[in-house]
């Protein structure tokens, strides 16, 4: 296995590459694997979640959002100490030309070639992003069950939402922290749009494990900030940006988009289903191409689509307690059959089989299977 020594030593560290103009006259680079957001002098301060130079930083040189460098050496150091991770960390920014000690950074998997980048007028305030996002291999829930004992290793897992603010004006500190909280906030909603599952429990996904945000701001500003109130026109234009930069960032990192998200399997998969197990419900009569033609037609036509989010939505209620849990399944039972009756294959074994099932996950698994038995069926027959 390769050294990170000798990985960092061999990468181009120094040049640099602009790739945008932020408010406040910063320039973001690409350099190295970075995307590095330089302020033009001293007169700035950051605030950051990240773990490098985390929480109110004054005077920074840099900002970057660091990718990862990938392969067996970064997999062992992802469970190794933090005392080596950060030995690597400061060494990388060494090379790039940067004083460890003054730069604020964040880490993540992705690709800073995929980072989507813009600026908005927020009520008068000039506010600029530059966001990343892999959530594919690292989404969670709040509360989800623990993956790991952090005093026993470090872990910094694959998929990181990264948010790097530049506002123009002065910025209180409490208004610094309500922005973080605010464009939080934002980030979750969009992902429970989205459907992004978490990894660790049949829930939706709030964030990744490892989601990090910075805010710049300039010292003294002929503008200033005191409060940032989430029903202000600042606060929604800001809101409006992450959305759109967000959203842009999964579709470049992850291909995680509206309509690759609008499909039934997905919807399924975070509960533990999987296209294994629902061959194994039907022993399939149909020819291997046209069960293979139908997938594709089943999984992302948007009624079953539709009728899979209704009744998940009935399990979601149930795992939180709010619905009994026999209660659910009846009456989700009910609205799946009822919706799907007129493109389901009726036999007396699938109608036991339906009324067999003890969640509604397994039930739709069962469903699942016998659409696509239905839609391979009807393409044999106008084929032959």
């Amino acid at each position: 296995m390769l050294e990170w020594e000798r990985i960092i030593a061999s990468e181009n560290n120094l040049e640099r590459t602009p790739v945008a103009e932020l408010c406040n006259g910063i320039t973001v680079y690409r350099q190295s694997r970075g995307l590095v957001m330089i302020p033009p002098n001293g007169g700035f301060r950051v605030l950051s979640n990240g773990s490098y130079n985390g929480g109110f930083f004054d005077s920074p040189q840099a900002l970057i959002n660091l990718g990862s460098m990938g392969g067996e050496t970064e997999r062992e150091m992802m469970w190794g100490s933090r005392e080596e991770n950060l030995r690597c960390t400061r060494e990388t920014f060494r090379l790039m030309g940067y004083d460890p000690d003054r730069v604020v950074a964040e880490q993540t998997a992705a690709n800073m070639n995929n980072a989507s980048i813009g600026t908005v007028d927020a009520d008068g305030i000039k506010v600029s992003v530059a966001i990343t996002a892999g959530i594919r291999g690292n989404g969670g829930c709040a509360g989800d069950p623990a993956g790991f004992d952090e005093a026993e290793r470090y872990y910094s897992g694959h998929g990181t939402i990264v948010m790097l603010f530049s506002v123009e004006a002065e910025m209180s500190d409490i208004a610094m922290l309500q922005l973080m909280n605010l464009v939080t906030q934002a980030k979750s909603e969009i992902i429970e749009e989205m459907q992004a599952k978490s990894l660790y429990s049949p829930r939706i996904a709030t964030g990744s494990g490892t989601d990090q945000i910075a805010v710049m701001v300039p010292k003294s500003h002929a503008k200033r900030i005191d409060v940032v109130d989430s029903g202000s026109k600042f606060a929604i234009a800001v809101i409006g940006m992450v959305r759109k930069h967000l959203s842009e960032a999964f579709d470049w990192q992850s291909y995680m988009t509206p309509s690759e998200q609008c499909d039934a399997m997905v919807q399924l998969s975070r509960f533990g289903i999987t296209g294994a197990e629902m061959c194994e419900d039907i022993r399939f009569p149909n020819r291997m191409k046209d069960l293979m033609d139908a997938l594709p037609l089943v999984y992302h036509d948007p009624y079953v689509v539709a009728v899979f989010t209704a009744v998940l939505h009935i399990q979601d209620k149930i795992n939180a307690g709010l619905i009994d849990g026999q209660a659910g399944l009846d009456v989700g039972r009910k609205m799946a059959v009822s919706a799907l009756e007129h493109i389901l294959p009726s036999s007396d074994l699938f109608t036991l089989r339906i009324a067999e099932c003890r969640s509604l996950p397994v039930l739709l698994r069962l469903l699942l299977a016998m659409l696509i038995q239905y839609r391979a069926t009807v393409l044999s027959e106008e084929r032959t």
